[in-house]
This record gives structure tokens, C-alpha cells and sequence, in this order.
């Protein structure tokens, strides 16, 4: 259940890592991926967390996770 993220290896298809993305709150939308500067960024829906794209370690999060 939730949002995954999985890594795959571009030239065999081997499956890297697996990772279940943490609930924030009802509304939880990923609204954009990219990868570049050493790190996964992931848009969420008033966020942006930021991943190791080596292993999917969450290294932090920008912006509001919760409604005030």
C-alpha cells in the first residue's frame, strides 16, 4: 500500500532497491521524479524529499508535510 520506489539496473532490469514512501496525510500526490546532482527528488504534494538514488535512503525533506 502507498507510493513506491524502485530502482531498476538500466542494462539488465535487475530490481536495485524497494522502498515504501512515508503517509504525510490524506491528500498525498507525487507529482514529479528526477534524479541528478547525487540525488532522487521527489515532488510530493507540498514537499519535496530528497533520496540517495544509490541505495533510497531518505537524507530530507523540504517544505510542509502536514496541514496546519
Amino acid at each position: 500500500e502507498g507510493w513506491q520506489l524502485v530502482a531498476l539496473d538500466a542494462k539488465t532490469g535487475q530490481r536495485l532497491w524497494e522502498i515504501t514512501l512515508r503517509p504525510l496525510f490524506a491528500v498525498d500526490w507525487v507529482r514529479n521524479l528526477e534524479v541528478g546532482g547525487g540525488l532522487l527528488l521527489v515532488q510530493r504534494t507540498s514537499s519535496m524529499e530528497l533520496y540517495d538514488p544509490a541505495n533510497g535512503k531518505l537524507l530530507g525533506t523540504l517544505g510542509r508535510e502536514t496541514y496546519d
